[in-house]
């Protein structure tokens, strides 16, 4: 029973460091101080998932830096593969973040 408890006291650490690592990207590399709560918790999603270095590097930023939003937007789904094939599990996801970031 503690070996449980150890491994989910150290899940929630883990994952709580990793969102406020993502948090600390996202507010480090986004310019534009015009982003929307739901634009913010997208981006903030997504790096979590890709890695703060992905994220820095990536044309999705590059638009939202030159507040092209809807540009930004159709980014998400270019992150749907792994190698060359495309999984289900990742177009969901960035579906999902995808529809948060454009909800207004």
């Amino acid at each position: 029973m503690r070996k449980l408890i150890l491994l989910l006291a150290l899940t929630c650490t883990c994952t709580t460091l990793g969102a406020q690592t993502a948090v600390a990207c996202v507010n480090r590399y986004v310019n534009n101080q015009k982003t929307t709560q739901h634009e913010f918790d997208a981006m903030v999603d997504f790096t979590f998932n890709v890695g703060c270095g992905a994220f820095r590097k990536s044309t999705l930023l590059k638009k939202v830096n030159t507040g092209d939003m809807i540009g930004a937007s159709n980014e998400f789904m270019k992150w749907t593969y792994v190698g060359k094939v495309q999984v289900r599990g990742l177009i969901r996801r960035r579906t999902e973040e995808r529809n948060l970031f454009l909800k207004p």
